[in-house]
């Protein structure tokens, strides 16, 4: 799945059209694993930009259906706060949070690297957003670092509420 990703992320782009990738985390079931697969994906298609949000149950879903005891109130986006879980899900509301800001980190320094290497190949003359790109990839590379052992260490604490957990879909 992820070669066929990357094969029409590069088609598209070879084809002069712009691609964004829309991540969601926190479907019930999800492992660090898969957090790091996503992670290694959007590393190998690298888009020209990412949008990243919680898993939000929609009415009429089977999703819905399997976390409408736990939304009280809250029962769509409109109701909650960016990146708010409205379900129990398999990490806290701070764990997405922090992944939130560790994926853009790593999205923006990598895509910084690559504007950089493309301006090398092609002689391009530098300007004032070159030299911004190069002192953004430390600054960048370091929140990478910062968010990613805060993640490690939230993935290591144990939900509360952990009775309220929903199955796998």
């Amino acid at each position: 799945m992820a070669d066929q990703l990357e094969g029409a992320r590069r088609r598209l782009g070879a084809a002069g059209i712009r691609s964004a990738f829309f991540l969601q985390f926190g479907y019930p079931g999800e492992t660090w694993a898969d957090v790091q697969l996503t992670l290694k994906m959007v590393r190998e298609c690298m888009p020209d930009d990412i949008g990243i949000s919680v898993a939000y149950p929609l009415p009429g879903k089977k999703f819905y259906e399997r976390v409408k005891a736990q939304l009280g109130e809250k029962t769509n986006w409109e109701d909650s706060d960016d990146l708010a879980m409205l379900y129990q899900g398999p990490y806290s509301q701070e764990f997405y949070r922090v992944l939130h800001r560790r994926v853009h980190r790593e999205f923006r320094m990598r895509r910084a690297w690559l504007t950089l290497k493309q301006g090398v190949r092609h002689r391009v003359r530098w300007r004032a957003k070159h030299l911004r790109l190069v002192l953004s990839i430390p600054y960048q590379w370091a929140g990478v670092v910062r968010t990613e052992a805060k993640l490690r260490e939230l993935a290591k604490r144990p939900q509360a509420n952990s009775l309220l957990r929903v199955q796998p879909l």
